[in-house]
């Protein structure tokens, strides 16, 4: 394999609005040469697995926008509902990634999309935080449109939601 080269551009900033609203926001342009992309191989005919092999793409294109924002809900909701003076909150948390990962000019592949990247990706949380470092986070990811898992660009994923519950403690000494 050759080395990955690549030029890129980024433009982006990072920001609050008093303590309730944060935000993250970015656009990219990426040239690569020679990006190493993996390949599954079906080592024979009706094999139930693949074999891993990486081959260089003479040119690609990743091009995207990031963006993010975290809001600050409610604060103190313990003591506001009479259980005691905690320091909670409670913050919604959420994220869209545009993205447009792309060969060019590729002799077997044109300009077809790279396998494996969605157009659209949505992320969205509430968040309630405790005192005690407890937090309880449910959530929903979503792909609004079925991206392609080869890179012919004849097999695509199909649209998905998915709704997730995550929890955990943060451990501070």
């Amino acid at each position: 394999l050759s080395a990955q080269k690549s030029w890129q551009f980024e433009l982006g900033t990072r920001g609050t609005a008093g303590r309730r609203l944060g935000w993250d926001v970015s656009v990219y342009d990426i040239e690569l040469w020679d990006e190493i992309q993996n390949v599954n191989v079906q080592p024979f005919p009706f094999a139930p697995f693949t074999i891993p092999r990486f081959r260089n793409i003479d040119r690609s294109r990743h091009t995207g926008v990031e963006a993010g924002a975290d809001l600050l809900l409610v604060e103190d909701i313990a003591r506001r509902i009479g259980l005691g003076a905690t320091s909670d909150s409670l913050a919604a948390r959420a994220s869209y990634t545009w993205s447009r990962f792309v060969f060019v000019d590729d002799p077997n592949f044109g300009n077809n999309d790279l396998p494996g990247a969605p157009r659209h990706f949505v992320i969205a949380e509430l968040r309630y935080q405790h005192a005690s470092g407890f937090w309880f986070a449910p959530g929903v990811e979503v792909v609004p449109h079925g991206y392609f898992v080869n890179s012919e660009n004849n097999a695509r994923t199909e649209a998905y939601t998915l709704f997730n519950v995550r929890m955990g403690y943060d451990y501070k000494p």
